[in-house]
């Protein structure tokens, strides 16, 4: 996920009102999605062609918050204009 397109999808769902992305994603690559703010949800599922997969949450309304607090560089790129 680049963080251009990050942007992009929060600036859209500020201006449309959604609230909450989700995805589902590799064990392997949690870490990453955590490190961008995404949550991880008791949810785990077997894809018939990718395996087990865990789904995760991004509360959208939370990420000024959460990124105001937080020290990652991501943060600053996300919501600086």
């Amino acid at each position: 996920l680049q963080v251009g397109m990050l942007k992009l999808a929060h600036a859209f769902a500020e201006r449309r009102g959604i609230t909450d992305f989700f995805l589902y994603t590799y064990p392997n690559l949690i870490n990453f999605y955590r490190g961008s703010f995404f949550d991880l949800l008791d949810v785990t599922f077997e894809h018939p062609d990718w395996g087990s997969v865990h789904l995760m949450r991004m509360n959208v309304s939370e990420l000024p918050r959460r990124c105001a607090s937080s020290r990652s560089s991501l943060a600053k790129l996300l919501l600086d204009g």
